[in-house]
């Protein structure tokens, strides 16, 4: 089976394991879009684009060519863009030679891992081939539903018939709300980011002691301002608690009380991969406090060094963290539980360590391996081909 996988920096973290995988069983080919204002990304920051616009074997930009362990390089090209403007001349001319590249590849399946952006229009209009879509995001967060994300999805639907989601809670709202066939919606979901464990340093890992993380976006929906109630309640019981919040974006309450304070320290500042590793080498626990969401590649970070993870019950998070399995669930907005839960685990060493071998034996071992998780795409490429 040849299929083309499409994908663009916010997913690359994603894309290394699943890739791997997928490589040892299909003939997968690798189309990577780095868009000019996505040059840092998780997992890929690139320091020089080729000068002008194309489509370039990977193994000519320098960067890629750190991850020939999960790439076949060979089969892995970029779509490297020199400007923003979707109807710029050097843009319209990428449009014709990805549409080529298809063509010449010519693959039984097209696996787009999220939206097709318009500079895919032509693909999109001419593509005869079967395609299937990942959905990170089946719904909007809240407070980030805007006019663009309305009209991407509009494209996407409009083309795109088969789609995954990663979670199987969400599954059937979506289909009634968007008024889908039940039988064109796949569920799946994601591995842990193995990649991360050639960044890992021994000499960094530290155990005992009662260190919390947040990290990703700051945005409103990730609910830290909870996270931050929480901790102070445990101030008392465990005056040594300490909290990093580490996160680009802006804050949408006041947080000058904290910056003299050593139970907490705010890190906001985009987060390259090493010092990601390092934070989550040197912390106990990863905590996801958030009021809404669908599925979080912040759970798959924590588990590839098998931190357990405390999280809400929104979403699809409660597939992704087993209570008292792989972590603990709690209600959203909820305070109490929040500094229980986190209290649980920081003051019982051996229910800790536990939740930390589970997430081995699973993730790593078991049935939410990169590698199981490929069998079942394998499994979706096969009926959405035949069917």
């Amino acid at each position: 089976m040849k299929v083309l996988y499409i994908s663009q920096p916010y997913f690359f973290d994603m894309d290394l394991s699943l890739v791997q995988s997928l490589s040892k069983k299909v003939d997968l080919y690798y189309l990577f879009d780095l868009q000019i204002y996505a040059l840092n990304s998780p997992a890929l920051t690139i320091e020089n684009l080729p000068e002008s616009a194309g489509i370039f074997q990977a193994s000519l930009i320098n960067e890629f060519n750190d991850f020939s362990d999960f790439l076949q390089l060979d089969k892995t090209a970029v779509i490297c863009r020199t400007s923003k403007k979707t109807y710029a001349i050097s843009n319209i001319k990428l449009q014709n030679q990805i549409t080529d590249l298809v063509k010449n590849l010519d693959p039984d399946i097209i696996h787009c891992n999220n939206f097709l952006t318009f500079h895919f229009l032509k693909l999109l209009l001419q593509n005869r081939k079967p395609i299937i879509q990942t959905i990170h995001d089946p719904f909007p967060h809240s407070g980030e539903n805007s006019y663009r994300d309305f009209l991407l999805r509009k494209l996407n639907y409009s083309f795109i018939k088969k789609k995954i989601l990663l979670n199987f809670t969400q599954r059937e709202e979506f289909i009634r709300s968007n008024n889908f066939n039940k039988s064109d919606i796949y569920s799946s979901s994601l591995g842990p980011y193995t990649y991360l464990s050639k960044y890992a340093k021994p000499e960094q890992q530290k155990t005992g002691t009662n260190n919390i993380l947040f990290f990703g976006r700051i945005s409103k929906y990730k609910g830290i301002d909870y996270l931050i109630q929480a901790v102070k309640k445990l101030q008392e019981d465990i005056p040594d608690i300490k909290l990093t919040i580490a996160g680009k974006g802006e804050f949408w309450f006041d947080v000058t009380d904290l910056e003299d304070s050593e139970n907490f320290e705010i890190i906001n500042q985009f987060i390259s991969t090493e010092k990601l590793v390092e934070l989550l080498q040197a912390n106990e626990l990863v905590v996801c406090p958030y009021t809404d969401a669908t599925q979080s590649g912040v759970i798959m970070t924590a588990y590839a060094f098998c931190k357990p993870v405390i999280a809400t019950n929104v979403g699809g998070l409660a597939e992704m963290v087993e209570n008292n399995v792989t972590g603990i669930l709690v209600g959203a907005r909820n305070v109490k539980q929040l500094s229980e839960a986190i209290k649980k685990l920081l003051t019982d060493r051996t229910k800790l360590n536990t939740l930390k071998e589970n997430i081995k034996k699973q993730y790593f071992e078991g049935s939410h391996s990169w590698d199981a998780r490929a069998e079942e795409l394998i499994k979706i490429y096969s009926n959405v081909i035949f069917k």
